[in-house]
């Protein structure tokens, strides 16, 4: 099987930009307490208040996972800003240091979509220790403390840790309205034409990122099979990796963007009857642009589809020589299409 150089040039690159992306961006935290301050600008004075937040978190639970004393603090802060809710969450170790943060966006013309995207959020990052502390079997004397400090406690924003049974749940908790997955790894089957002879058949991993706001980040790279042209004589494939920028619209399960994206890969010919030509690998380079959907099937499991329209920007030419004359065999034209269609992984 014949491997392009150029695949093997970037492709560490690519998983390594890959496996940035989707790092886990949730830290492990230390078993000691957490203290909750929540805080709201003038702007968004109709989100949740700090005791509805507190009060959310513990429901998603089954308890609260705050503390009083705590040496870690989680800070919650929530704006209106360029037409959207903004959610910014930073949780400090007991130096003061950030060890995970997390930031969120809705367009939604209320706040209850950002605000539960938060509940989510925290709840997420400390269902461990909940659970872990409610399987710790208490003595009597801190069972009975924790109850009365429960039972006593009236102060906004801070609750003791409860250790109560958590309620099962139907099916798994949904992405909030207007809360798109931060991190999508997919695999598509992808089709192009107007770029080798005939359309080719191939296959496209990518990997995308939230940014801000509406806008995500893409990477991937593509790999189109080899066609021949009608006189069988020879035969051209197309390898490229992509970097591409998205204006996203979400919903609870449907997401739809539309991408620009710069191509960069090379266009191989293979010989296959003996001929003066030149065949190998020239570099080649394009750009697309184009819808893209997202539809949640179940759990992280999303299907993923798109197409556009593909500018040759660096035209591929093969010439052969016949008869002591140059004969164009294959000339990229300047447009072409892609059109994509798979499975994909959303990550939280």
């Amino acid at each position: 099987m014949h491997v392009p150089r150029f695949v093997l040039a970037v492709a560490p690159g690519i998983v390594l930009a890959a496996c940035l992306m989707l790092a886990p961006s949730r830290v492990r935290a230390e078993p000691d307490g957490v203290v909750f301050h929540w805080s709201r600008d003038s702007t968004a004075s109709a989100c949740a208040s700090p005791e509805a937040m507190t009060d959310e978190v513990a429901r998603r639970l089954g308890a609260s996972p705050f503390a009083r004393d705590g040496s870690r603090s989680l800070e919650g802060f929530v704006e209106r800003r360029d037409g959207a809710y903004r959610v910014r969450l930073v949780l400090r170790d007991a130096g003061g240091a950030v060890a995970w943060t997390r930031e969120l966006a809705s367009r939604d013309a209320d706040c209850a979509a950002a605000t539960q995207a938060a509940a989510l959020a925290v709840a997420a990052l400390l269902a461990p220790e909940v659970e872990a502390a409610r399987l710790e079997p208490p003595d009597a004397a801190d069972a009975s403390d924790a109850t009365d400090a429960a039972q006593g406690d009236g102060d906004a924003g801070v609750r003791t840790v409860v250790r109560a049974p958590i309620e099962p749940r139907d099916g798994a908790p949904e992405t909030p309205k207007g809360a798109a997955a931060p991190t999508t790894l997919e695999l598509l089957v992808v089709t192009g034409g107007g770029l080798l002879p005939s359309p080719s058949p191939g296959l496209d991993v990518g990997a995308t990122r939230v940014l801000r706001g509406p806008l995500r980040l893409e990477l991937g790279a593509m790999w189109l099979s080899s066609v021949r042209t009608e006189s069988e004589r020879f035969g051209f494939g197309l390898v490229a990796a992509r970097v591409g920028l998205c204006g996203e619209s979400a919903s609870t399960r449907l997401s739809m963007a539309l991408c620009a994206r710069a191509l960069v890969g090379v266009v191989h010919g293979t010989v296959y009857e003996l001929s003066p030509s030149r065949p190998g690998e020239r570099a080649w380079l394009g750009a697309s642009f184009g819808p893209q959907i997202r539809v949640q099937i179940a759990g992280p499991l999303v299907a993923s589809g798109g197409g556009g329209v593909v500018v040759n920007l660096l035209r591929y030419e093969f010439v052969n020589a016949v008869g002591g004359r140059d004969l164009v065999v294959f000339e990229q034209p300047i447009l072409g299409v892609e059109a994509r269609v798979g499975l994909g992984l959303a990550f939280p």
